[in-house]
Order: C-alpha cells, then structure tokens, then sequence
C-alpha cells in the first residue's frame, strides 16, 4: 500500500481522488453489467437442452457391462398369471437387494437370450444394447438394480456390473446479489 500511495504522489494524484477514480469506474463496470444482463434472456429450456446435448456427448464413449433376468408373459396372458409374474419379478428385485448373486438368479429363473450365461451380456455402449435397457440405464450407475420393468415379452430385471469411460464431474453452484470489498483506510 506504501509503494502504490509513493507512486500515486509521484503521478500527481492524490489518495482521494484515486479511491473516488476506482469508485467510478465501478459503478459504470456495475451499469454495463446491469445493461448487459437486461438484454440477455436464456430460457430454463434452452439450459436443459444444453445440458442434454452434453450429457449425450459424454455417453457416446461410456460402456457398461450388464447383466439381465427376463420372466416371459405373454401379451394375451390372463390377469392372474400376469400379476403373479410381476409378483415374482418384485420377488426377485427384493432378493438381488438383500444381497444374492445375480448370475445364480437368472440361471434359476430367466428366460432371456443369456440366462445361461447368468444374465451376462458383456460390454456395451448405449447405442449397441437394446432401446428398452438403453433407456431405463440412463443416470444409474455401477451396482445399480434397475426393474423390475415391463416389455411386450414380459418382465426385465438389470443389473449394471461396471462402468467404464463415465467421468464425474462436481460442480458447485453460488448464487449472489452482491459482493462487497472493503478497502482499509489509510
């Protein structure tokens, strides 16, 4: 603060007039803000589009590896024997939460293409794995438990194995209406 007070002095400019040369502009950096701001106008919309766009940007490289457990029923299937399906897939979603071994399950119970397989169909981006476990994938990560869900072929159950090439990124968010700074009087 010496040497900018020594410096002020040599230039010919005094404390006060520096502090109110520094206050004016300020407020005319405050004013075009303010001018700036009233003419921008970026819709809730168009942020959610955004953050869509780079969301599926980010997924392009992201492969997960899944594991399935399909319970057939057919589309004519009376309401007794559909109820009592979706009995069983909720049965099963209970079991795989509690902690028993997915793959022994879906050898036990699946009827899908890879029940022999315990359920597993390997690595997979999202555009290489069928549209309905595609879409029910979206933000649930490794572990996750998806199902039971419905589809013309019956119920599915997923489970999500791992996750490779997914980044996560924290992002903290502030909203102010001001900030003061307080410069010392000298």
């Amino acid at each position: 603060m010496d040497s900018l007070r020594e410096e002020l002095k040599r230039n010919g400019i005094s404390w006060s007039e520096y502090r109110d040369q520094i206050r004016r502009e300020m407020t005319i950096s405050e004013a075009r803000n303010a001018q700036v701001r009233r003419r921008i106008s970026i819709l809730p919309q168009e942020v959610e589009s955004l953050a869509e766009q780079l969301n599926a940007k980010n997924l392009e490289n992201v492969e997960y590896r899944i594991s399935h457990i399909q319970l057939r029923l057919d589309e004519d299937a009376q309401k007794t024997e559909r109820d009592a399906v979706a009995a069983k897939a909720k049965e099963l979603v209970t079991e795989l939460n509690s902690g028993r071994d997915f793959a022994a399950l879906a050898l036990a119970n699946s009827k899908g293409p890879k029940a022999l397989n315990g359920g597993d169909w390997g690595w997979m981006r999202l555009e290489e794995m069928p549209t309905i476990f595609a879409d029910q994938i979206k933000n649930n990560g490794k572990g996750a438990i998806i199902g039971p869900f419905r589809s013309g072929v019956g119920y599915h159950i997923l489970k999500i194995d791992d996750v490779k090439g997914l980044e996560s990124v924290a992002v903290t968010e502030v909203k102010a209406r001001h900030i003061l700074i307080k410069l010392p009087l000298y």
